[in-house]
């Protein structure tokens, strides 16, 4: 992310959350750095709080992008990224063969094939963000 920020010419703040409490001082620390979004990596501690996250995120005017559908569902602004279902379908693929005798470390290892984009139009409003058609008619989903 950093490499590619650069290249963008994006200024990039790394902050990193290691327990549900300290995502309220995470999200201060965002603020006092005058981020103007927030995009959340993808973490089962901060998709669990993904509801509590975008509610402060709102109430803060930032908009969050995560790579989960879930966050969007959640009141996100928007996500991008494998469909969740997909995944666990591979991972339960996998784990059958390896209970029928194959060795974890021969099998080949599968990138996500699926992806989708989400966007929660709602969210947008709220934060006075109109998001272009071709952007809306490209939205796997679109959460009004």
């Amino acid at each position: 992310m950093e490499s590619v920020a650069r290249s963008l010419g994006v200024r990039l703040q790394l902050v990193e959350v290691r327990s549900a409490e300290e995502i309220d001082g995470a999200l201060v620390t965002v603020q006092k750095g005058r981020a103007e979004a927030l995009f959340v990596a993808p973490s089962r501690l901060i998709n669990l709080q993904a509801k509590r996250v975008n509610q402060i995120a709102v109430s803060a005017r930032l908009p969050v992008m995560a790579a989960y559908a879930n966050f969007t569902e959640a009141g996100g602004l928007m996500s991008y990224g494998a469909v969740t279902v997909e995944m666990l379908r591979r991972a339960a693929a996998q784990t059958d063969k390896i209970l029928k005798g194959a060795k974890a470390g021969e099998l080949p290892y599968e990138q996500a094939a699926t992806f989708e984009l989400v966007i929660n139009v709602k969210t947008a409003n709220a934060l006075g963000i109109k998001i272009p058609n071709s952007i809306l008619v490209r939205a796997d989903k679109v959460i009004e």
